[in-house]
């Protein structure tokens, strides 16, 4: 493969993949859950774990960090045997979906508290998959721009308004006057 591109995964490695992930999550899920239905399907090179049954909030956990872990669980028993790493993905009862969804709809709202107040707004501790529907969200967005701060597991994420363009009555609201740095103006050569 090209460099930087993501390698191949032979079907076979795949279909072991999926079975190998289904096994391990059966087990996961039994210890913690009865009467769950678990089915598989590749999406972009990507395995896609679907839970129904059971107790989906004993599945989940608070602010899906239980799922997170079971999620971790899996992709590691899966590569485990893989030279090339397969990327899983859990979801119980179309939780991943509507947490997308809420992802987005807050994105959009402290975007939207970041232009007004004209000051950064950040989002508490996500982990790397939310941050990233965060930032995919508001990427298109030109009026602000997106950063991950801090270290470690849960980092977070801070809103920009972007700077509103000075025109020739001065700053724009909200703005400070600054001076023009000094210097030969363009073209002056």
């Amino acid at each position: 493969t090209e460099e930087g591109a993501p390698a191949e995964i032979a079907p076979l490695d795949m279909e072991q993949a999926i079975s190998d992930g289904k096994a391990a999550l059966r087990r996961i899920v039994d210890f913690i859950s009865e009467g769950s239905c678990i089915e598989a399907e590749k999406r972009n090179g990507r395995i896609l774990f679907k839970v129904d049954g059971g107790n989906s909030a004993l599945l989940i956990g608070k602010r899906g960090q239980t799922l997170e872990a079971i999620q971790y669980l899996v992709e590691k028993i899966i590569n485990k045997k893989n030279e090339t790493r397969i990327r899983v993905m859990v979801d119980v009862e179309g939780y991943l979906g509507a947490r997308k969804s809420n992802l987005q709809k807050l994105a959009s709202k402290l975007a939207d508290k970041a232009k007004k107040i004209s000051k950064p707004v950040t989002i508490g501790q996500m982990n790397a998959y939310d941050r990233r529907i965060v930032h995919l969200h508001l990427k298109d967005n030109q009026e602000v721009r997106t950063q991950s701060v801090g270290e470690g597991y849960y980092r977070k994420l801070v809103i920009f308004p972007k700077r509103r363009r000075r025109g020739k009555s001065g700053p724009a609201v909200g703005q400070r006057g600054a001076v023009p740095k000094q210097g030969p103006s363009p073209g002056s050569d």
